[in-house]
């Protein structure tokens, strides 16, 4: 019994454990299974979010790339509106009177014939004329007479045939070809800041003959014909009984200040301002910046432009040798690197000076100025006065030199390029047509009158001063204007004529 009673339990006991077993592996595969199924849930979240992550920072990264790229190319483009050189001009088309685009890509030299009024070259109004990178010359008037240094921009006021010495009939006087829309009263008070090397003696003497016409009283000097090497302040004029003066024109440093005590509040202020690598040419050659520098190559202003810093910082003579029209403005010396008074300078000079006149565009620049002073064709006629014979001119400036001078004078640079753009707003507003029309009377009167009054020019007359070794022309009249008032006075240079008013002021107001 106990025997079978021991199997009995046996096999009972291996039954209960194979279906334990079995039970097990049953509950085993299920865990397994439910295990799996967990871990592929797990990595399949995992990756589902992992993918939403990373779209997520995709989406960011595209986003602030796509902000980058367009930030990039709006810096870019205002970069390039402001900076680049190969600016179209516009040029009046005659049949249809509309602009035809035309890009300056070489520097020419204009016919120095008078061209129909049609094919007056103006740039694009708006952009503006000098890149500081770009060697490319500002594109060029063809209605410009003859300028500083007798470089000639367009059509010169001396016909070829007044080298003639016989009598010729003098014109009548011009009348308004346009005469403005509303009625105006000639302005009597103007401050003409002289820029030096800009053709500013030409402007000076047709303010000499209006104030002398309308004895109106200047801001002149007692001697010589510099108001101050510094600051204008009225200790440095001659003291007339009166509290305010009518024209001030002679070269100083600009002072809205000390000009405000002796000028009217009415006063127009006006100044003109030459292409920086010309003026800068000028301005080195005529003040002899060789002697002053040392230097002994044989071309100086090439000498001095491998190494401007090492001859500027050395030695005196600062103030005309880095950005000269600055200075004259009232820029000191140790402002002219600094881009904060740089651009404070011109900001005050833009709310101050109501017309900025540009020499290479010398024409348009007289009708500007007639119209806002409310002057006559007759009150602007000039003839080009303390200009240099071509003989002192340097002509070879090499392209590597011009970009060498920008980058010496870039506070002049963007000094010029700010009004630039104002000033072809200025012709805009004036009209386009309108401005062809009275050009074109201004070059014929012009003609007229250098035909009836001048015989030749020289450049050796010995009562022109001119400094050492540069030749300055002058003009003889004929015999039969020598003693016209209007030919005299318009071929009368700045000293005599200085000495002339200095004599008729004392007389008015009975000085000694």
């Amino acid at each position: 019994m106990r025997q079978y009673h021991y199997h009995q339990s046996v096999g009972t006991t291996s039954s209960v454990g194979s279906s334990l077993l079995a039970l097990l592996k049953m509950r085993c595969r299920r865990v397994f299974f439910l295990v799996v199924c967990v871990l592929a849930v797990v990595v399949l979240l995992s990756v589902l979010n992992g993918h939403k992550m990373i779209s997520s920072h995709v989406s960011v990264l595209m986003s602030d790339a796509n902000r980058n790229v367009a930030n990039a190319h709006e810096g870019i483009r205002n970069f390039l509106s402001q900076q680049l050189p190969n600016q179209p001009q516009t040029q009046a088309d005659p049949q249809t009177g509309g602009p035809n685009e035309k890009t300056a890509s070489q520097e020419q030299i204009p016919n120095r014939n008078i061209p129909p009024a049609d094919h007056i070259i103006w740039p694009n109004l708006n952009q503006s004329a000098l890149s500081i990178t770009s060697t490319t010359p500002i594109p060029q008037s063809h209605s410009t007479a003859k300028l500083k240094d007798g470089a000639s921009n367009g059509p010169v006021a001396k016909p070829q045939s007044a080298h003639s010495n016989g009598p010729v009939a003098k014109p009548q006087s011009a009348q308004p070809l346009t005469p403005s829309k509303q009625q105006c009263s000639p302005r009597r008070n103007i401050v003409f800041f002289k820029m030096h090397k800009c053709s500013s003696s030409t402007v000076q003497n047709i303010l000499f003959r209006y104030g002398e016409k309308n004895d109106l009283d200047f801001v002149i000097p007692p001697a010589g014909n510099y108001l101050g090497h510094s600051p204008f302040n009225k200790r440095f004029m001659l003291k007339l009984p009166t509290r305010e003066y009518n024209i001030l024109c002679y070269h100083t440093r600009f002072s809205a200040t000390g000009m405000a005590e002796v000028m009217p509040k009415d006063s127009v202020y006006v100044s003109i301002l030459r292409e920086p690598v010309a003026m800068y040419e000028s301005m080195f050659t005529y003040t002899k910046y060789e002697a002053i520098y040392h230097l002994n190559a044989p071309n100086p202003l090439k000498q001095f432009l491998e190494s401007p810093r090492k001859y500027y910082d050395l030695h005196g003579g600062k103030d005309h040798a880095k950005n000269p029209m600055l200075f004259d403005f009232g820029l000191e010396n140790h402002q002219k690197d600094d881009q904060f008074f740089i651009d404070n300078m011109i900001e005050k000079l833009d709310k101050r000076f109501d017309l900025v006149m540009m020499t290479e565009y010398f024409h348009e620049s007289l009708i500007l100025f007639k119209e806002l002073m409310c002057w006559t064709m007759d009150d602007i006629v000039y003839f080009t006065l303390n200009a240099r014979s071509k003989s002192s001119v340097l002509r070879d400036i090499t392209p590597k030199m011009k970009e060498q001078i920008k980058q010496w004078n870039l506070g002049d640079l963007k000094l010029y390029n700010h009004f630039n753009k104002t000033f072809w707003q200025k012709v805009r507003d004036f009209g386009e047509e309108r401005m062809k029309r009275e050009i074109t009377e201004l070059i014929e009167r012009n003609e007229q009158l250098y035909k009836y009054c001048i015989a030749k020019v020289s450049d050796n007359d010995g009562k022109v001063w001119h400094p050492p070794g540069v030749k300055v022309e002058s003009l003889q009249l004929k015999p039969s204007a020598k003693n016209d008032p209007q030919c005299a006075a318009m071929a009368r240079t700045e000293l005599p004529y200085t000495a002339l008013l200095v004599k008729k002021m004392k007389s008015k107001y009975h000085l000694r």
